[in-house]
């Protein structure tokens, strides 16, 4: 019975971390056709949840073709997105604060807490503080991808731990200089999220007021910014293939009602074309609540961390 309740946290927690990654990228999506437009101080309307949500379902239904077709093209795009990922954030963390005209002090950077207590309604900063760690362990999901992945990896003994750990060391590190690139490159704090240009995206705003401060227009922004939003696609297409493959494990022991069917592997292209398609569905259902509450569809992708973590622990 532990072992089922486990299994069962494993896969809701893929399945909702998998649809946080792919809503966010469809947020950013949305911040850049608003951006494009001019942005919210230049008059442009932001997209309405319905368009939100219809982007968030056309990402789902991209990352899950590229999952469908073979283990070649993933390990493809695999490969693509690390050195997307080397390259591209390197190149942010040097060009942003080299860009910004001003830049803000140690003091700010590691020393300030400024919680929004009216946005939030949590007038404790310590309980703040503890629901921000949920954030960074959303992050941190994925790390394991190489447990799930060891029967399609050669050499897995030694490959999947060397993954595992240099996945989190990479990850600590480059999003360490990340955060440290927009932290120091705040323009106007006051700016960040309150939604005056982007639309309450911090790190697009920090980037956009870069841009129009040094060159008198934020459009620079949309380029730079193809970084984060590139990156975030590749972690949906990487969270999709790790949701399809512990969806499809848990299958293979009977633990699900449609067991049979979902742990098929299609003959031609070798890979778990039911447990895929059952995994974009159920992420696809999980992302509908937010077509008229976002802080619905928040409260449930947050279970994805849970039951991640839950799934650790045991």
């Amino acid at each position: 019975m532990a072992a089922w309740i486990v299994g069962f946290f494993s896969v809701l927690g893929e399945i909702g971390s998998t649809a946080g990654v792919t809503y966010t990228t469809a947020i950013i999506i949305s911040q850049y056709v608003l951006l494009g437009r001019g942005g919210a101080l230049g008059g442009a309307a932001p997209l309405t949840q319905y368009e939100i949500v219809g982007i968030y379902i056309g990402v789902e239904i991209l990352i899950g073709l590229l999952n469908t077709f073979s283990m070649k093209l993933l390990d493809t795009v695999a490969e693509v997105s690390v050195w997307f990922h080397v390259i591209g954030i390197t190149a942010f963390v040097a060009i942003l604060p080299a860009i910004a005209p001003t830049h803000q002090p140690a003091s700010f950077v590691f020393t300030q807490f400024s919680p929004d207590k009216v946005f939030s309604g949590i007038g404790s900063d310590g309980f703040t503080f503890l629901l921000a760690l949920l954030g960074s362990a959303w992050a941190m999901v994925g790390y394991d991808a190489a447990a799930h992945l060891s029967e399609e990896t050669q050499g897995a003994a030694m490959a999947g731990p060397i993954s595992l750990i240099s996945t989190i060391l990479a990850g600590a590190v480059v999003g360490f200089f990340y955060i440290l690139a927009l932290l120091f490159s705040v323009q106007d704090p006051s700016a960040v999220l309150a939604g005056d240009t982007a639309g309450g995206n911090g790190p697009m705003q920090i980037t956009w007021d870069v841009f129009k401060a040094r060159f008198g227009s934020g459009v620079g922004a949309l380029g730079l910014f193809v970084v984060p939003l590139l990156c975030s696609l590749f972690c949906g297409n990487a969270c999709l293939t790790t949701c399809s493959r512990v969806v499809w494990s848990f299958s293979r022991d009977g633990n699900l009602w449609i067991s049979r069917k979902l742990r098929q592997v299609h003959p031609k292209f070798g890979t778990p074309l039911n447990a895929v398609w059952f995994s974009v569905v159920c992420q696809i259902i999980v992302g509908l609540p937010a077509l008229y509450s976002y802080t619905a569809f928040a409260a449930i992708t947050s279970i994805g961390v849970i039951g991640l973590y839950i799934r650790l622990a045991g």
